[in-house]
């Protein structure tokens, strides 16, 4: 007989998220039943997207509808485009990654804080910038991530920052260097 599949059916609807427009998603998501049923597991009411601009909500749902199964993995890696993270999950890195990394993550803010936010050319100037310091993605982005995201996973740093501007990016790194010790 038959039998249900679940691998199966989260990569059918993955792709379907995917080749979903835009439009549709955020009509999905600004349903008031999916809005009022819906709540994070810390217990935090969800954001209301219909107060964003549209343009941010494209560039937001292109990086997060990549890595959704189900429309709630949007709303859920959505979040932390819209609520800065309190608590951080440092995962498997180190006290002296972490600060390391950080060092390293201002100076590259302060580097870039007079670019164009265009994803070429910030994404240009991080690769010639790890380069020159003889370092690789692995040894900083997870620290920027743990930054931003409040976990050492997530989407892609460049355009992050671009979504969240170098005000708000500035404001996350400023949150997490002053909220240390308490990791």
């Amino acid at each position: 007989g038959a039998r249900f599949n679940i691998k199966k059916f989260e990569w059918f609807n993955h792709q379907y998220i995917k080749s979903s427009s835009n439009a549709f998603l955020i009509s999905k998501l600004s349903e008031e039943s999916f809005t009022k049923t819906f709540t994070f597991s810390n217990g935090e009411p969800p954001f209301n997207i219909k107060d964003t601009n549209i343009d941010k909500l494209n560039k937001i749902l292109d990086l997060v509808k990549e890595r959704a199964n189900f429309i709630d993995d949007i709303y859920n890696n959505s979040k932390c485009f819209f609520i800065a993270p309190k608590d951080f999950d440092k995962g498997n890195l180190n006290d002296e990654q972490i600060g390391f990394a950080l060092k390293w993550i201002e100076n590259f803010m302060s580097l870039i804080s007079n670019k164009s936010l265009e994803f070429d050319i910030l994404h240009d100037f991080l690769k010639e910038t790890l380069e020159k310091d003889n370092l690789k993605m692995v040894d900083v982005m997870p620290t920027f991530r743990l930054i931003l995201f409040g976990t050492t996973n997530g989407p892609d740093i460049i355009k992050s920052i671009i979504i969240l501007g170098i005000d708000e990016t500035l404001n996350r790194i400023n949150y997490f260097k002053n909220n240390l010790k308490n990791l």
